[in-house]
């Protein structure tokens, strides 16, 4: 029997209509309770070799008795995300003669053409033992072997494959899983768990014979360690093994995956040899919903990904679920943690809360936003406002006897009663310039020295009416030029002041609020060209003097760029210079970057965002992120340009009228992949 089931729900519980946001992925099949997931790729597709978990009425215990299944089912897929095949039954416990119950969770190998099922169960007397069952095809139906691997005991084998060609078997479990009755490959009925400050139980490898159904030799422990060479204590029980080794590897790296039971971690450890010993490095995956923890992790098609399980369907420690998500390595070789619950991912937590030992995390918003559905999802993720347009020189000072407060005021106080912190933009920029600036009254261009007054009474005035409120400003925007050869843009302030207005306009933030952090912004700042310029300026100004305390970095980029090597030498660069970095206008498009407006084409009339895009721009998050927390020491902030893919500037460029989908939230206020990437670490 073969049934095709997608990854919507088949089974409809109540639990899961309660809990809808509680989880972060959906499970693989919900037409039957499923556990354990060992995961291959087999012919380029991907199979799962799962508990198959059943209502038995028996009584739960400690023992695990209440797990107490009966045959194995095979799933498989051919893309993550896609339909899963539920391809019926593949061994029966009625077909193991040497079986007596609990068909627990199991694994899989390919070897001499034929498949090879790999399982525990308890004999008749009650012990558990490893079998192995044979077919010609990944799905099955298994033939099993008449009796357990000679040797074999305890529970949860992993078949690894190394790249020579050699397959081990990685195995045991304690308390319902019988190891600590094992000593010595010897069985001790009368075994007892390791008291809290003995060594604790090591799980057990052997390496199989050619014909897979044999120990080419004897099993021997595995050694797991922390950082200074010393095995765990039983009361270190948040580290220790207790079940479900699984082993892989990456760049030529062991990795020794397991669960830590009664603390429900999955944890891991990295080695050199398919024996170990294994260093400690960290949790894999925290807790799930459900008692258990148990996992396997493949590659496929360029990425990697783990299969886990909870209980989300059914509410109860013995029904379960098995689940996917991807898996991120480090450039170190470590493995960025991973949570199956969305309230680590949704929930109360917001990006200020994953990053308060890092840098305050900011928004760009408008006065509207405030008072709409997007405000709470403000006040949960952001301890910092920047106003989008409200502080700008034109909004706020159209007229030279003219000020428009309300739009800025109503942000600050928003800010100020939810504890944020509010940050300026912008002081002196040449785009959002009124034009009575630079003209006198008969509409003559004014003078230098007429100009760098009225630039001083803007500043003064508005940074007096917030200071206190604001602790820092865009105090220049985009005074850099793009062109080749050229330093300094040639904008109304240049040609009229020279680089003056830049220095006086510094001068005049600090005479009317001291105390505030007063920046210089700018784009393109990846761009080693234009880095440099922007480089030159803000250190000249610091060597001369002039109040300048950080650089602003706008961040408005894109799935194509920046590269990693371009952003780490970006904030290598400023990092150096001694001054404060602020990302100030982040955003990442999924379109490729341009830097020039142009006219729409019938290509740009594909807007989708599909789940290249977003995995795409997931990636570029991740890099994003991964190092401005490298760069923390000198990075004070990290604003968003925009709250949700609702409404972007970039919706209108490069094309106009183009959908974008550049922020963390989609147009429902949902987190979006790339929340997750941010968060992870």
């Amino acid at each position: 029997m073969k049934t095709r089931v997608g990854l919507a729900f088949l089974l409809i519980v109540p639990l899961l209509t309660a809990n809808a946001q509680k989880f972060a992925t959906d499970p693989l099949v919900s037409h039957i309770f499923t556990a354990d997931p060992s995961a291959h790729v087999f012919n380029g597709r991907i199979y799962i070799y799962p508990s198959h978990d059943i209502e038995s009425n028996t009584a739960e215990d400690d023992e695990g008795g209440h797990f107490d299944m009966k045959d194995y089912h095979v799933l498989s897929m051919d893309l993550v995300g896609g339909k899963v095949t539920d391809h019926g039954v593949a061994l029966d416990i009625k077909n193991i003669p040497w079986a007596g119950r609990q068909l627990w969770a199991p694994d899989a190998a390919y070897a001499n053409n034929t498949y090879y099922l790999y399982f525990p169960a308890k004999d008749k007397d009650g012990v558990f033992h490893i079998g192995v069952a044979t077919a010609k095809n990944p799905e099955g139906p298994f033939v099993a072997e008449k009796k357990p691997i000679p040797g074999s005991y305890s529970i949860d084998p992993c078949v690894f494959r190394d790249d020579d060609g050699s397959f081990y078997m990685y195995f045991g479990g304690i308390w319902g899983g019988q190891l600590q009755w094992w000593d010595d490959n010897k069985y001790n009925a009368k075994g007892a768990l390791r008291k809290a400050d003995e060594e604790a139980v090591l799980p057990r490898i052997a390496k199989l014979s050619k014909d897979m159904k044999s120990f080419h030799d004897e099993v021997r422990e595995i050694t797991i360690v922390d950082g200074n060479q010393k095995r765990f204590t039983e009361k270190q029980n948040d580290k220790r093994f207790f079940e479900a080794a699984w082993m892989h590897k990456y760049k030529g790296k062991y990795y020794f995956s397991y669960s830590t039971g009664d603390t429900h971690n999955i944890c891991y450890a990295m080695g050199d040899s398919p024996y170990g010993p294994f260093v400690y490095k960290g949790v894999l995956l925290k807790p799930v919903a459900g008692w258990t923890n148990h996992h396997s992790i493949i590659e496929f098609k360029g990425k990697w990904y783990l299969f886990y399980h909870d209980v989300q369907l059914s509410g109860k420690t013995h029904l379960r679920n098995v689940k996917v998500t991807e898996l991120t390595y480090n450039d170190d070789g470590t493995i960025q943690t991973l949570s199956s619950f969305a309230e680590d991912v949704v929930g109360d937590r917001g990006l200020k809360d994953y990053y308060k030992d890092y840098f305050p995390i900011g928004v760009a918003v408008s006065p509207r936003a405030l008072l709409h559905d997007d405000a709470p999802l403000i006040r949960r993720e952001f301890n910092s406002l920047t106003p989008e347009n409200a502080m700008k020189m034109g909004p706020i000072h159209p007229k030279e006897q003219e000020y428009f407060w309300a739009d800025a005021d109503s942000i600050v106080a928003f800010a100020q009663r939810n504890k944020m912190r509010v940050r300026g933009h912008t002081l002196c920029w040449h785009n959002q310039t009124p034009s009575w600036m630079f003209v006198d009254a008969k509409g003559d261009t004014v003078s230098k020295e007429v100009l760098l007054q009225r630039l001083k009474d803007h500043i003064t005035t508005v940074v007096s009416r917030y200071k206190g409120k604001v602790y820092a400003w865009d105090v220049v925007n985009e005074a850099v030029s793009d062109a080749p050869g050229e330093r300094y843009r040639k904008s109304a302030w240049y040609k009229i002041c020279g680089e003056e207005f830049i220095t006086k306009a510094f001068q005049y933030a600090h005479q009317a609020d001291p105390d505030a952090q007063l920046f210089y912004n700018d784009y393109n700042e990846i761009d080693p060209v234009k880095r440099e310029k922007i480089f030159k300026l803000v250190t000249g100004l610091k060597q001369a003097g002039v109040p300048i305390h950080g650089v602003g970095l706008q961040g408005h980029w894109a799935i194509t760029e920046p590269s990693a090597e371009q952003l780490d030498a970006t904030l290598s660069r400023f990092a150096g210079a001694g001054l404060k970095i602020q990302i100030t206008e982040l955003d990442i498009s999924v379109y490729p970057k341009e830097h020039n407006a142009r006219p729409k084409t019938a290509q740009d009339n594909n807007t989708e965002f599909t789940s290249d895009k977003e995995q795409k721009q997931a990636e570029t998050y991740r890099m994003c992120f991964e190092l401005f927390r490298k760069y923390g020491q000198s990075l004070s902030g990290v604003t968003f340009w925009n709250i949700s893919d609702r409404g972007s500037w970039l919706d209108n460029f490069p094309v106009r009228g183009r959908k974008d989908y550049p922020l963390l939230f989609d147009q429902n206020l949902k987190r979006k992949s790339a929340y997750g990437k941010v968060v992870s670490f």
